[in-house]
Protein backbone atom coordinates (compact mmCIF):
# COMPACT_ATOMS: atom_id res chain seq x y z
CA UNK A 1 0.00 0.00 0.00
CA UNK A 2 1.46 3.35 -1.05
CA UNK A 3 1.76 6.45 1.14
CA UNK A 4 -0.92 8.20 -0.87
CA UNK A 5 -3.37 5.32 -0.33
CA UNK A 6 -2.67 5.39 3.41
CA UNK A 7 -3.33 9.12 3.48
CA UNK A 8 -6.60 8.61 1.60
CA UNK A 9 -7.73 6.03 4.16
CA UNK A 10 -6.69 8.18 7.16
CA UNK A 11 -8.37 11.27 5.78
CA UNK A 12 -11.56 9.41 4.84
CA UNK A 13 -11.49 10.32 1.14
CA UNK A 14 -12.84 6.93 0.02
CA UNK A 15 -15.60 7.07 2.56
CA UNK A 16 -16.39 10.60 1.47
CA UNK A 17 -16.72 9.55 -2.17
CA UNK A 18 -19.15 6.79 -1.20
CA UNK A 19 -21.21 9.25 0.83
CA UNK A 20 -21.28 11.75 -2.03
CA UNK A 21 -22.56 9.06 -4.40
CA UNK A 22 -25.24 8.17 -1.88
CA UNK A 23 -26.20 11.85 -1.57
CA UNK A 24 -26.49 12.22 -5.32
CA UNK A 25 -28.85 9.25 -5.40
CA UNK A 26 -30.93 10.74 -2.61
CA UNK A 27 -31.07 14.13 -4.34
CA UNK A 28 -32.28 12.53 -7.56
CA UNK A 29 -35.08 10.81 -5.62
CA UNK A 30 -36.33 13.90 -3.78
CA UNK A 31 -36.01 17.13 -5.76
CA UNK A 32 -37.96 19.23 -3.25
CA UNK A 33 -35.42 18.82 -0.43
CA UNK A 34 -32.02 20.48 -0.52
CA UNK A 35 -29.10 19.64 1.70
CA UNK A 36 -26.74 22.28 2.96
CA UNK A 37 -23.81 20.29 4.28
CA UNK A 38 -22.13 22.51 6.76
CA UNK A 39 -20.19 21.01 9.59
CA UNK A 40 -20.52 23.08 12.73
CA UNK A 41 -18.21 23.22 15.71
CA UNK A 42 -17.18 25.66 18.39
CA UNK A 43 -15.88 28.96 17.00
CA UNK A 44 -13.88 29.77 20.11
CA UNK A 45 -11.67 26.70 19.86
CA UNK A 46 -13.52 24.59 22.42
CA UNK A 47 -13.18 20.95 21.38
CA UNK A 48 -16.80 19.94 21.09
CA UNK A 49 -15.87 16.77 19.14
CA UNK A 50 -19.23 16.84 17.38
CA UNK A 51 -19.02 17.48 13.67
CA UNK A 52 -22.45 16.12 12.79
CA UNK A 53 -24.28 18.49 10.48
CA UNK A 54 -28.03 18.94 10.67
CA UNK A 55 -30.09 21.01 8.23
CA UNK A 56 -33.22 22.90 9.24
CA UNK A 57 -35.07 21.47 6.26
CA UNK A 58 -33.89 17.85 6.69
CA UNK A 59 -32.90 15.57 9.58
CA UNK A 60 -30.07 13.59 8.04
CA UNK A 61 -26.92 12.87 10.08
CA UNK A 62 -23.54 11.69 8.88
CA UNK A 63 -21.14 10.21 11.41
CA UNK A 64 -17.53 11.31 11.47
CA UNK A 65 -14.48 9.22 11.07
CA UNK A 66 -12.12 9.43 14.05
CA UNK A 67 -8.50 8.58 14.27
CA UNK A 68 -6.86 8.05 17.68
CA UNK A 69 -3.24 9.07 17.98
CA UNK A 70 -1.75 8.80 21.44
CA UNK A 71 -3.96 10.70 23.86
CA UNK A 72 -5.57 12.92 21.23
CA UNK A 73 -8.71 12.24 19.22
CA UNK A 74 -8.67 13.72 15.74
CA UNK A 75 -12.04 14.22 14.06
CA UNK A 76 -12.01 14.02 10.26
CA UNK A 77 -15.08 15.89 9.14
CA UNK A 78 -16.67 15.52 5.75
CA UNK A 79 -15.46 18.21 3.37
CA UNK A 80 -15.71 18.83 -0.34
CA UNK A 81 -11.91 19.13 -0.54
CA UNK A 82 -9.57 17.11 1.67
CA UNK A 83 -5.86 17.93 1.63
CA UNK A 84 -3.45 15.02 2.00
CA UNK A 85 -0.61 15.17 4.53
CA UNK A 86 1.82 14.47 1.74
CA UNK A 87 0.57 17.42 -0.32
CA UNK A 88 1.05 20.68 1.63
CA UNK A 89 -0.72 23.91 0.72
CA UNK A 90 1.19 26.11 -1.73
CA UNK A 91 0.36 29.80 -1.51
CA UNK A 92 0.60 32.09 -4.56
CA UNK A 93 4.14 33.28 -5.07
CA UNK A 94 3.54 36.77 -6.46
CA UNK A 95 1.16 39.64 -5.98
CA UNK A 96 -0.75 39.05 -9.23
CA UNK A 97 -1.46 35.49 -8.28
CA UNK A 98 -2.58 36.64 -4.82
CA UNK A 99 -4.83 39.26 -6.37
CA UNK A 100 -6.37 36.80 -8.84
CA UNK A 101 -6.81 34.26 -6.07
CA UNK A 102 -8.43 36.91 -3.90
CA UNK A 103 -10.93 37.76 -6.67
CA UNK A 104 -11.76 34.13 -7.31
CA UNK A 105 -12.04 33.49 -3.62
CA UNK A 106 -14.25 36.58 -3.26
CA UNK A 107 -16.51 35.22 -5.98
CA UNK A 108 -16.64 31.86 -4.21
CA UNK A 109 -17.41 33.57 -0.88
CA UNK A 110 -20.21 35.61 -2.41
CA UNK A 111 -21.78 32.41 -3.68
CA UNK A 112 -21.52 30.98 -0.18
CA UNK A 113 -23.16 34.09 1.27
CA UNK A 114 -26.17 33.60 -0.95
CA UNK A 115 -26.70 30.05 0.30
CA UNK A 116 -26.14 30.49 4.05
CA UNK A 117 -28.57 28.39 6.04
CA UNK A 118 -29.45 28.07 9.72
CA UNK A 119 -28.41 24.57 10.75
CA UNK A 120 -29.70 22.75 13.79
CA UNK A 121 -26.25 22.71 15.32
CA UNK A 122 -25.96 26.48 14.90
CA UNK A 123 -29.30 26.80 16.69
CA UNK A 124 -28.10 24.50 19.47
CA UNK A 125 -24.94 26.54 19.83
CA UNK A 126 -26.90 29.82 19.96
CA UNK A 127 -29.40 28.51 22.52
CA UNK A 128 -26.87 27.35 25.12
CA UNK A 129 -24.60 29.00 27.65
CA UNK A 130 -20.91 28.40 26.92
CA UNK A 131 -18.45 28.52 29.80
CA UNK A 132 -14.78 29.21 28.98
CA UNK A 133 -12.23 26.62 30.18
CA UNK A 134 -10.48 26.81 33.56
CA UNK A 135 -6.70 26.54 33.33
CA UNK A 136 -4.49 24.81 35.92
CA UNK A 137 -0.81 25.70 35.71
CA UNK A 138 1.16 22.69 36.97
CA UNK A 139 4.69 22.55 38.41
CA UNK A 140 6.24 20.22 37.34
CA UNK A 141 4.43 20.01 34.02
CA UNK A 142 2.05 17.16 33.21
CA UNK A 143 3.22 14.93 30.37
CA UNK A 144 1.22 11.69 30.74
CA UNK A 145 -2.53 11.31 30.68
CA UNK A 146 -2.51 8.88 33.62
CA UNK A 147 -0.84 11.50 35.77
CA UNK A 148 -3.42 14.07 34.69
CA UNK A 149 -6.29 11.66 35.41
CA UNK A 150 -5.00 11.03 38.91
CA UNK A 151 -4.59 14.76 39.53
CA UNK A 152 -8.15 15.52 38.34
CA UNK A 153 -9.65 12.75 40.52
CA UNK A 154 -7.77 13.95 43.60
CA UNK A 155 -8.81 17.54 42.87
CA UNK A 156 -12.48 16.49 42.80
CA UNK A 157 -12.05 14.62 46.11
CA UNK A 158 -10.39 17.65 47.70
CA UNK A 159 -13.01 20.23 46.71
CA UNK A 160 -16.09 18.04 47.24
CA UNK A 161 -16.59 18.68 51.03
CA UNK A 162 -16.32 22.45 50.67
CA UNK A 163 -18.51 22.44 47.56
CA UNK A 164 -21.30 20.45 49.24
CA UNK A 165 -21.13 22.73 52.27
CA UNK A 166 -21.50 25.73 49.98
CA UNK A 167 -24.22 24.04 47.85
CA UNK A 168 -26.25 21.74 50.14
CA UNK A 169 -29.03 21.40 47.55
CA UNK A 170 -26.71 20.00 44.87
CA UNK A 171 -27.74 16.38 44.20
CA UNK A 172 -25.88 15.50 40.97
CA UNK A 173 -22.52 13.81 40.60
CA UNK A 174 -19.45 16.03 40.88
CA UNK A 175 -17.16 15.61 37.87
CA UNK A 176 -15.30 17.44 35.11
CA UNK A 177 -17.05 17.21 31.74
CA UNK A 178 -13.88 17.49 29.66
CA UNK A 179 -10.18 18.05 30.28
CA UNK A 180 -6.98 17.94 28.27
CA UNK A 181 -3.27 18.64 28.54
CA UNK A 182 -2.18 21.66 26.52
CA UNK A 183 1.24 21.90 24.78
CA UNK A 184 2.72 23.76 27.78
CA UNK A 185 2.04 20.79 30.08
CA UNK A 186 -0.84 22.48 31.90
CA UNK A 187 -4.39 21.18 32.34
CA UNK A 188 -7.54 22.84 31.04
CA UNK A 189 -11.00 21.95 32.33
CA UNK A 190 -14.45 22.25 30.76
CA UNK A 191 -17.25 22.25 33.36
CA UNK A 192 -20.90 22.51 32.34
CA UNK A 193 -22.43 22.42 35.83
CA UNK A 194 -23.15 26.02 36.78
CA UNK A 195 -22.82 25.50 40.55
CA UNK A 196 -19.49 23.68 40.28
CA UNK A 197 -18.18 26.16 37.71
CA UNK A 198 -19.03 29.15 39.95
CA UNK A 199 -17.47 27.44 42.97
CA UNK A 200 -14.19 26.93 41.09
CA UNK A 201 -14.13 30.55 39.92
CA UNK A 202 -12.68 31.53 43.31
CA UNK A 203 -8.95 30.90 43.47
CA UNK A 204 -8.67 30.20 47.21
CA UNK A 205 -10.94 27.15 46.91
CA UNK A 206 -8.21 25.13 45.20
CA UNK A 207 -5.52 23.20 47.07
CA UNK A 208 -1.98 24.49 46.70
CA UNK A 209 -0.55 21.06 45.89
CA UNK A 210 -1.88 17.69 44.69
CA UNK A 211 0.29 14.55 44.37
CA UNK A 212 3.49 16.60 44.74
CA UNK A 213 2.34 18.83 41.89
CA UNK A 214 1.91 22.51 42.65
CA UNK A 215 -1.08 24.00 40.87
CA UNK A 216 -1.83 27.62 40.11
CA UNK A 217 -5.48 27.94 39.02
CA UNK A 218 -6.36 30.66 36.53
CA UNK A 219 -10.14 31.11 36.85
CA UNK A 220 -12.20 32.73 34.09
CA UNK A 221 -12.77 36.47 34.01
CA UNK A 222 -16.57 36.27 34.14
CA UNK A 223 -19.26 34.26 35.95
CA UNK A 224 -22.18 32.58 34.14
CA UNK A 225 -25.30 34.67 33.40
CA UNK A 226 -27.14 32.88 36.26
CA UNK A 227 -24.96 34.83 38.70
CA UNK A 228 -25.04 38.22 36.97
CA UNK A 229 -27.37 41.19 37.48
CA UNK A 230 -27.68 44.58 35.82
CA UNK A 231 -28.00 47.90 37.64
CA UNK A 232 -29.76 50.18 35.17
CA UNK A 233 -29.23 53.83 34.31
CA UNK A 234 -26.42 54.60 36.73
CA UNK A 235 -25.30 58.23 36.53
CA UNK A 236 -21.94 58.70 34.82
CA UNK A 237 -20.76 60.94 37.67
CA UNK A 238 -20.87 57.85 39.90
CA UNK A 239 -17.59 56.17 38.88
CA UNK A 240 -17.01 52.41 38.90
CA UNK A 241 -14.60 52.48 41.86
CA UNK A 242 -17.14 54.22 44.10
CA UNK A 243 -19.84 51.74 43.09
CA UNK A 244 -17.45 48.86 43.76
CA UNK A 245 -16.62 50.17 47.25
CA UNK A 246 -20.28 50.67 48.17
CA UNK A 247 -21.40 47.27 46.88
CA UNK A 248 -18.52 45.52 48.66
CA UNK A 249 -19.80 46.98 51.94
CA UNK A 250 -23.29 45.54 51.28
CA UNK A 251 -22.39 42.18 49.73
CA UNK A 252 -19.55 39.81 50.57
CA UNK A 253 -19.30 37.79 47.35
CA UNK A 254 -18.92 40.43 44.62
CA UNK A 255 -16.80 38.89 41.84
CA UNK A 256 -16.76 41.62 39.18
CA UNK A 257 -18.27 45.07 38.58
CA UNK A 258 -17.99 46.77 35.20
CA UNK A 259 -19.83 49.18 32.94
CA UNK A 260 -21.66 47.81 29.90
CA UNK A 261 -20.12 49.75 27.02
CA UNK A 262 -23.03 49.21 24.66
CA UNK A 263 -25.36 51.05 27.07
CA UNK A 264 -23.27 54.16 27.73
CA UNK A 265 -24.57 57.59 26.74
CA UNK A 266 -23.90 61.16 27.82
CA UNK A 267 -25.76 60.89 31.16
CA UNK A 268 -25.80 57.29 32.36
CA UNK A 269 -25.06 53.65 31.63
CA UNK A 270 -25.83 50.11 32.83
CA UNK A 271 -23.56 48.32 35.32
CA UNK A 272 -22.99 44.55 35.23
CA UNK A 273 -22.44 42.96 38.65
CA UNK A 274 -21.32 39.33 39.03
CA UNK A 275 -22.01 37.65 42.39
CA UNK A 276 -20.56 34.35 43.63
CA UNK A 277 -23.13 33.48 46.31
CA UNK A 278 -26.54 32.43 44.99
CA UNK A 279 -28.32 33.77 48.10
CA UNK A 280 -26.93 37.25 47.60
CA UNK A 281 -27.76 37.07 43.88
CA UNK A 282 -31.40 36.15 44.65
CA UNK A 283 -31.59 38.83 47.37
CA UNK A 284 -30.47 41.69 45.14
CA UNK A 285 -32.59 40.42 42.23
CA UNK A 286 -35.79 40.02 44.31
CA UNK A 287 -35.39 43.49 45.78
CA UNK A 288 -35.68 45.04 42.33
CA UNK A 289 -34.01 48.23 43.60
CA UNK A 290 -30.69 49.14 45.15
CA UNK A 291 -29.50 52.27 46.93
CA UNK A 292 -26.21 53.62 45.60
CA UNK A 293 -24.93 57.03 46.62
CA UNK A 294 -28.30 58.00 48.08
CA UNK A 295 -30.22 57.16 44.88
CA UNK A 296 -32.41 54.19 43.99
CA UNK A 297 -31.56 52.27 40.82
CA UNK A 298 -33.44 49.43 39.15
CA UNK A 299 -31.94 45.93 39.24
CA UNK A 300 -32.68 43.26 36.64
CA UNK A 301 -31.28 39.87 35.68
CA UNK A 302 -28.60 39.71 32.99
CA UNK A 303 -29.58 37.78 29.88
CA UNK A 304 -27.00 37.15 27.14
CA UNK A 305 -27.95 37.51 23.50
CA UNK A 306 -27.76 34.50 21.14
CA UNK A 307 -24.22 33.74 19.99
CA UNK A 308 -23.35 32.88 16.41
CA UNK A 309 -20.58 30.77 14.95
CA UNK A 310 -18.14 32.62 12.69
CA UNK A 311 -15.52 30.75 10.69
CA UNK A 312 -11.91 31.77 11.32
CA UNK A 313 -11.02 30.86 7.73
CA UNK A 314 -13.65 32.46 5.48
CA UNK A 315 -15.14 34.79 8.15
CA UNK A 316 -18.69 33.70 7.32
CA UNK A 317 -21.25 32.71 9.98
CA UNK A 318 -22.76 29.28 10.47
CA UNK A 319 -19.68 27.03 10.66
CA UNK A 320 -16.07 26.91 11.84
CA UNK A 321 -12.64 26.61 10.30
CA UNK A 322 -12.47 22.85 10.77
CA UNK A 323 -15.54 22.34 8.59
CA UNK A 324 -15.15 25.29 6.21
CA UNK A 325 -15.89 24.52 2.54
CA UNK A 326 -15.76 28.08 1.25
CA UNK A 327 -11.99 28.58 1.13
CA UNK A 328 -8.81 26.52 1.09
CA UNK A 329 -6.71 29.15 2.89
CA UNK A 330 -7.23 31.53 5.78
CA UNK A 331 -8.62 34.89 4.68
CA UNK A 332 -7.63 38.08 6.48
CA UNK A 333 -10.62 39.60 8.29
CA UNK A 334 -9.20 43.08 7.72
CA UNK A 335 -8.50 43.22 3.99
CA UNK A 336 -9.96 39.96 2.63
CA UNK A 337 -6.67 38.69 1.15
CA UNK A 338 -5.04 35.31 1.96
CA UNK A 339 -3.40 35.46 5.39
CA UNK A 340 0.17 34.57 4.40
CA UNK A 341 2.11 37.02 6.56
CA UNK A 342 0.43 37.83 9.85
CA UNK A 343 2.79 40.68 10.78
CA UNK A 344 2.22 42.54 7.51
CA UNK A 345 -1.54 42.08 7.66
CA UNK A 346 -1.79 43.55 11.14
CA UNK A 347 -1.57 46.98 9.48
CA UNK A 348 -3.45 46.28 6.26
CA UNK A 349 -6.48 48.28 5.14
CA UNK A 350 -9.73 47.46 6.93
CA UNK A 351 -12.35 46.58 4.33
CA UNK A 352 -14.96 43.84 4.72
CA UNK A 353 -14.72 41.36 1.87
CA UNK A 354 -18.42 40.47 2.32
CA UNK A 355 -20.07 43.88 1.93
CA UNK A 356 -17.07 46.13 1.03
CA UNK A 357 -17.70 48.41 4.03
CA UNK A 358 -15.07 49.86 6.38
CA UNK A 359 -15.14 47.27 9.18
CA UNK A 360 -13.76 43.82 9.98
CA UNK A 361 -15.28 40.88 8.13
CA UNK A 362 -16.44 39.20 11.35
CA UNK A 363 -17.91 42.38 12.86
CA UNK A 364 -21.60 42.35 13.78
CA UNK A 365 -21.92 45.58 11.76
CA UNK A 366 -21.53 43.54 8.57
CA UNK A 367 -24.78 43.30 6.63
CA UNK A 368 -24.21 39.61 5.95
CA UNK A 369 -23.63 38.73 9.60
CA UNK A 370 -26.45 41.04 10.69
CA UNK A 371 -28.84 39.31 8.30
CA UNK A 372 -27.71 35.87 9.46
CA UNK A 373 -28.11 36.91 13.10
CA UNK A 374 -31.63 38.20 12.45
CA UNK A 375 -32.59 34.93 10.74
CA UNK A 376 -31.06 32.94 13.59
CA UNK A 377 -33.06 34.88 16.22
CA UNK A 378 -36.25 34.52 14.18
CA UNK A 379 -35.69 30.77 13.99
CA UNK A 380 -35.16 30.59 17.75
CA UNK A 381 -38.36 32.57 18.33
CA UNK A 382 -40.28 30.15 16.12
CA UNK A 383 -38.95 27.11 17.98
CA UNK A 384 -38.35 28.01 21.65
CA UNK A 385 -39.04 24.40 22.60
CA UNK A 386 -35.56 23.41 21.43
CA UNK A 387 -33.93 25.55 24.14
CA UNK A 388 -32.75 24.05 27.44
CA UNK A 389 -34.94 24.67 30.48
CA UNK A 390 -32.43 26.84 32.37
CA UNK A 391 -31.50 29.12 29.42
CA UNK A 392 -32.99 32.56 28.77
CA UNK A 393 -31.71 34.71 25.90
CA UNK A 394 -32.03 38.46 25.42
CA UNK A 395 -33.33 39.83 22.12
CA UNK A 396 -31.54 43.06 21.10
CA UNK A 397 -33.86 45.97 20.38
CA UNK A 398 -33.20 46.02 16.64
CA UNK A 399 -34.17 42.34 16.29
CA UNK A 400 -37.50 42.46 18.11
CA UNK A 401 -40.72 41.84 16.24
CA UNK A 402 -44.10 43.54 16.66
CA UNK A 403 -44.83 41.71 19.93
CA UNK A 404 -41.79 43.52 21.47
CA UNK A 405 -40.73 40.45 23.46
CA UNK A 406 -37.38 40.97 25.14
CA UNK A 407 -36.37 37.36 25.71
CA UNK A 408 -36.52 33.86 24.24
CA UNK A 409 -36.97 30.85 26.49
CA UNK A 410 -38.72 27.51 26.67
CA UNK A 411 -41.69 28.56 28.80
CA UNK A 412 -43.02 25.12 29.80
CA UNK A 413 -39.61 23.61 30.44
CA UNK A 414 -38.49 26.72 32.35
CA UNK A 415 -41.52 26.62 34.66
CA UNK A 416 -41.01 22.93 35.35
CA UNK A 417 -37.31 23.55 35.93
CA UNK A 418 -38.08 26.29 38.45
CA UNK A 419 -40.63 24.06 40.20
CA UNK A 420 -38.11 21.20 40.42
CA UNK A 421 -35.45 23.55 41.79
CA UNK A 422 -37.86 24.82 44.44
CA UNK A 423 -38.95 21.28 45.36
CA UNK A 424 -35.36 20.07 45.63
CA UNK A 425 -34.55 23.05 47.85
CA UNK A 426 -37.41 22.32 50.27
CA UNK A 427 -36.79 18.56 50.26
CA UNK A 428 -33.15 19.18 51.10
CA UNK A 429 -34.11 21.37 54.06
CA UNK A 430 -36.93 19.14 55.31
CA UNK A 431 -35.77 15.52 55.35
CA UNK A 432 -39.23 14.22 56.32
CA UNK A 433 -40.97 16.27 53.63
CA UNK A 434 -42.95 14.83 50.76
CA UNK A 435 -40.90 13.29 47.92
CA UNK A 436 -40.55 15.03 44.60
CA UNK A 437 -43.50 14.36 42.29
CA UNK A 438 -42.95 13.40 38.69
CA UNK A 439 -43.58 16.22 36.25
CA UNK A 440 -46.22 15.87 33.58
CA UNK A 441 -45.02 16.98 30.16
CA UNK A 442 -48.60 17.44 28.97
CA UNK A 443 -49.41 20.10 31.56
CA UNK A 444 -52.04 22.66 30.59
CA UNK A 445 -51.97 26.39 31.01
CA UNK A 446 -54.00 26.00 34.22
CA UNK A 447 -51.28 23.88 35.80
CA UNK A 448 -48.68 26.42 34.69
CA UNK A 449 -50.65 29.19 36.42
CA UNK A 450 -50.96 27.03 39.53
CA UNK A 451 -47.23 26.45 39.47
CA UNK A 452 -46.62 30.19 39.27
CA UNK A 453 -48.96 30.80 42.20
CA UNK A 454 -47.26 28.05 44.20
CA UNK A 455 -43.83 29.53 43.49
CA UNK A 456 -45.10 33.01 44.40
CA UNK A 457 -46.48 31.72 47.71
CA UNK A 458 -43.20 30.00 48.53
CA UNK A 459 -41.23 33.11 47.65
CA UNK A 460 -43.50 35.25 49.80
CA UNK A 461 -43.16 32.76 52.66
CA UNK A 462 -39.38 32.94 52.42
CA UNK A 463 -39.50 36.73 52.29
CA UNK A 464 -41.72 36.78 55.39
CA UNK A 465 -39.30 34.53 57.28
CA UNK A 466 -36.37 36.67 56.25
CA UNK A 467 -38.22 39.84 57.30
CA UNK A 468 -39.06 38.33 60.72
CA UNK A 469 -35.46 37.29 61.19
CA UNK A 470 -34.27 40.74 60.16
CA UNK A 471 -36.73 42.41 62.57
CA UNK A 472 -35.61 40.21 65.48
CA UNK A 473 -31.97 41.02 64.79
CA UNK A 474 -32.73 44.76 64.55
CA UNK A 475 -34.81 44.62 67.76
CA UNK A 476 -32.00 42.90 69.62
CA UNK A 477 -29.52 45.47 68.37
CA UNK A 478 -31.78 48.30 69.58
CA UNK A 479 -32.19 46.67 73.01
CA UNK A 480 -28.44 46.18 73.35
CA UNK A 481 -27.89 49.77 72.35
CA UNK A 482 -30.49 50.96 74.90
CA UNK A 483 -28.89 48.91 77.67
CA UNK A 484 -25.51 50.36 76.83
CA UNK A 485 -26.94 53.88 77.05
CA UNK A 486 -28.58 53.15 80.43
CA UNK A 487 -25.34 51.69 81.78
CA UNK A 488 -23.41 54.73 80.58
CA UNK A 489 -25.96 57.05 82.22
CA UNK A 490 -25.75 55.08 85.45
CA UNK A 491 -22.00 55.39 85.41
CA UNK A 492 -22.32 59.15 84.90
CA UNK A 493 -24.70 59.40 87.85
CA UNK A 494 -22.26 57.47 90.01
CA UNK A 495 -19.51 59.83 88.99
CA UNK A 496 -21.70 62.85 89.77
CA UNK A 497 -22.52 61.38 93.18
CA UNK A 498 -18.85 60.90 93.93
CA UNK A 499 -18.11 64.49 92.89
CA UNK A 500 -20.94 65.73 95.13
CA UNK A 501 -19.70 63.71 98.08
CA UNK A 502 -16.22 65.13 97.55
CA UNK A 503 -17.61 68.65 97.49
CA UNK A 504 -19.62 68.02 100.66
CA UNK A 505 -16.53 66.72 102.40
CA UNK A 506 -14.57 69.81 101.33
CA UNK A 507 -17.26 72.21 102.50
CA UNK A 508 -17.66 70.35 105.80
CA UNK A 509 -13.92 70.54 106.42
CA UNK A 510 -13.84 74.27 105.68
CA UNK A 511 -16.82 74.82 107.95
CA UNK A 512 -15.09 73.05 110.80
CA UNK A 513 -11.98 75.15 110.29
CA UNK A 514 -14.04 78.34 110.36
CA UNK A 515 -16.11 77.29 113.35
CA UNK A 516 -13.30 75.87 115.41
CA UNK A 517 -10.31 78.05 114.45
CA UNK A 518 -10.76 81.23 112.51
CA UNK A 519 -13.89 82.75 114.02
CA UNK A 520 -13.01 81.95 117.69
CA UNK A 521 -9.41 83.11 117.23
CA UNK A 522 -10.45 86.35 115.58
CA UNK A 523 -13.12 87.06 118.20
CA UNK A 524 -10.82 86.23 121.12
CA UNK A 525 -8.03 88.33 119.63
CA UNK A 526 -10.28 91.36 119.25
CA UNK A 527 -11.61 90.95 122.81
CA UNK A 528 -8.06 90.75 124.19
CA UNK A 529 -7.09 93.78 122.15
CA UNK A 530 -10.10 95.69 123.56
CA UNK A 531 -9.10 94.72 127.11
CA UNK A 532 -5.54 95.91 126.57
CA UNK A 533 -6.67 99.25 125.15
CA UNK A 534 -9.13 99.75 128.05
CA UNK A 535 -6.39 99.26 130.62
CA UNK A 536 -4.10 101.53 128.67
CA UNK A 537 -6.78 104.24 128.57
CA UNK A 538 -6.99 104.40 132.39
CA UNK A 539 -3.35 105.18 132.49
CA UNK A 540 -2.88 107.39 129.46
CA UNK A 541 -6.27 109.17 129.38
CA UNK A 542 -6.20 109.65 125.61
CA UNK A 543 -9.47 110.50 123.81
CA UNK A 544 -8.40 108.69 120.57
CA UNK A 545 -8.38 105.34 122.38
CA UNK A 546 -12.17 105.53 122.75
CA UNK A 547 -12.53 105.52 118.96
CA UNK A 548 -10.29 102.49 118.70
CA UNK A 549 -12.30 100.64 121.37
CA UNK A 550 -15.55 101.43 119.53
CA UNK A 551 -14.08 100.19 116.23
CA UNK A 552 -12.98 96.96 117.86
CA UNK A 553 -16.44 96.42 119.34
CA UNK A 554 -17.99 96.94 115.88
CA UNK A 555 -15.62 94.37 114.37
CA UNK A 556 -16.49 91.84 117.06
CA UNK A 557 -20.23 92.36 116.40
CA UNK A 558 -19.73 91.97 112.60
CA UNK A 559 -17.79 88.74 113.06
CA UNK A 560 -20.46 87.30 115.35
CA UNK A 561 -23.32 88.20 112.94
CA UNK A 562 -21.43 86.81 109.89
CA UNK A 563 -20.64 83.63 111.75
CA UNK A 564 -24.31 83.12 112.71
CA UNK A 565 -25.46 83.73 109.12
CA UNK A 566 -22.77 81.40 107.70
CA UNK A 567 -23.80 78.69 110.18
CA UNK A 568 -27.46 79.02 109.13
CA UNK A 569 -26.50 78.90 105.43
CA UNK A 570 -24.50 75.73 106.02
CA UNK A 571 -27.51 74.08 107.61
CA UNK A 572 -29.68 74.96 104.61
CA UNK A 573 -27.12 73.63 102.14
CA UNK A 574 -26.83 70.40 104.09
CA UNK A 575 -30.61 69.88 103.92
CA UNK A 576 -30.60 70.50 100.13
CA UNK A 577 -27.66 68.12 99.66
CA UNK A 578 -29.45 65.39 101.57
CA UNK A 579 -32.49 65.76 99.32
CA UNK A 580 -30.26 65.61 96.19
CA UNK A 581 -28.65 62.43 97.45
CA UNK A 582 -32.03 60.82 97.99
CA UNK A 583 -33.18 61.80 94.46
CA UNK A 584 -29.97 60.50 92.85
CA UNK A 585 -30.24 57.22 94.78
CA UNK A 586 -33.82 56.80 93.51
CA UNK A 587 -32.71 57.49 89.87
CA UNK A 588 -29.88 54.98 90.13
CA UNK A 589 -32.23 52.33 91.54
CA UNK A 590 -34.55 52.90 88.56
CA UNK A 591 -31.62 52.55 86.14
CA UNK A 592 -30.60 49.26 87.74
CA UNK A 593 -34.14 47.97 87.46
CA UNK A 594 -34.25 48.87 83.74
CA UNK A 595 -30.95 47.10 83.11
CA UNK A 596 -31.94 43.97 85.02
CA UNK A 597 -35.57 43.99 84.03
Amino acid sequence: MTSEQKDRICNGIDTQMMIEKFQQQEQSKSTNLTLEQQTISDSNGNNQNDDNWKSVQTRRNINNKKKIIGNNIIDHSIQSKVLSKSSPIHYPSNQNQISSYSHSNQHQTNKSVNRLSITNYALDYASNYHFPPIKLECYPKITERKEGTRLINDLIKTITPGFLTQNPCFSNDIFVDLWWINPEGNIQLIIKSTDLYVYLCKKDRYPNQINNVKINPIPPNHLPPQHTVIIKWVNNSFIDDDIRDELNMKFESIFLIESMHGTMNEKNRHMKVEILEKKEYIKILNSGKINLGGQLYSVDEYLPSPRILICNRCNLPGHTKKSCRNSDVDICRRCGKPRTNIKEQMDCEIKCHHCQEKHLANDYKCKIIDKYRRELIDELKKHPERMPAEVQLFIPTEYRSDDRKKMIYNEKAYQQYQCIQQQQHYNKIDEIGWPLLKTNNSSTSTSAVSTDICMAIKNLSEELKEEKKRFEIAQKQIEDKYKNIVQSTNQVLLLVKQVQQTQETTISTMSKVLNQVLVPVCSKSLENLELVITKLKTRVRNIELDDVIELINNQISYINEAYKEFDRHQEELKMISDKQNETMATAMDNMLQLING
